[in-house]
């Protein structure tokens, strides 16, 4: 029952994501997030450097988002009234990042331009996971073809390291052309030097 479920929810996104693709593009980012560190440090990274577009947030609503929201910041819950929404600001967007795994990604199919920024929410790798996770080979064929449309939809993945770039490139099924080896958001603060 619970894959009958899955397999129409994906079906109404991709309904909906067929619908808004013909809409215009707009100067926008979203960001969808489970996690407060990295956001909160690319926000604030973003009004220190005077580049504010128009952003939404779409956030898990169990994070306290105090310290993210920003007055350029749409903040909305991810919840099913919210799904349609989502959908229609990614499909919008030029710039999309995201710091989970989100199955909606599958059905996204990015305009000329557009990237979407996996910002993952973890710094190391304690634990096997996407691709390298040994449950994914239950997973039936239609499952694992969806992980890979969603890891395929990641046109760049932010690695703090060489060991987690390689690592993001067999968990996600990425070249090294996709790894932005720039460090990590929720620690770059650590590493500022006083003035």
């Amino acid at each position: 029952m619970k894959r009958i479920l899955a397999s129409l929810y994906m079906c109404f996104v991709k309904l909906v994501a067929s619908l808004c693709r013909r809409l215009k593009r707009q100067n926008k980012m979203v960001m969808l997030i489970t996690f407060s560190d990295s956001p909160e440090q690319i926000s604030k990274k973003m009004v220190e450097m005077k580049v504010t577009p128009e952003t939404i947030v779409f956030y898990d609503p169990r994070l306290d988002t105090t310290k993210i929201a920003q007055n350029f910041m749409r903040m909305i819950p991810m919840t099913k009234k919210t799904l349609v929404s989502r959908i229609y600001h990614m499909c919008t967007a030029k710039i999309v990042m995201v710091d989970n795994y989100f199955p909606e990604l599958a059905a996204m199919k990015w305009a000329d331009g557009t990237v979407c920024i996996q910002i993952w929410h973890a710094s190391g790798a304690l634990k096997k996971f996407a691709w390298e996770d040994k449950s994914v080979l239950t997973r039936t064929k239609g499952e694992q073809a969806r992980f890979k449309r969603v890891y395929a939809s990641f046109t760049h993945v932010v690695a703090g390291s060489d060991v987690m770039g390689d690592i993001f490139k067999r968990s996600f099924l990425l070249s090294e052309s996709e790894l932005l080896k720039i460090g990590v958001p929720s620690t770059d603060y650590f590493f500022k030097k006083k003035k």
